[in-house]
């Protein structure tokens, strides 16, 4: 799972990255999300509502698999 798509930027904030941020919030053992499914639409909902708060910027976290290259769909 990558931070965000090509072309975008990666957003931060006085506390560091939203993905990274999100990340560490659904990766720890108190957040329900088990599978990559899971985690990806968490970490897309969390940077989403951080992104908005910003000035029209958009982060979309991507997903790139060895199979597939970046941007296919892994599911």
């Amino acid at each position: 799972v990558n931070g965000c798509r090509a072309g975008e930027r990666s957003l931060y904030g006085e506390d560091g990255s939203y993905f990274t941020e999100a990340l560490s919030e659904i990766l720890s053992r108190r957040h329900p999300a088990r599978t990559l499914r899971h985690v990806y639409d968490s970490a897309l909902a969390h940077v989403s509502r951080r992104a908005a708060r910003t000035e029209y910027l958009v982060q979309t976290p991507d997903i790139a698999t060895a199979a597939r290259g970046r941007g296919s769909d892994p599911w």
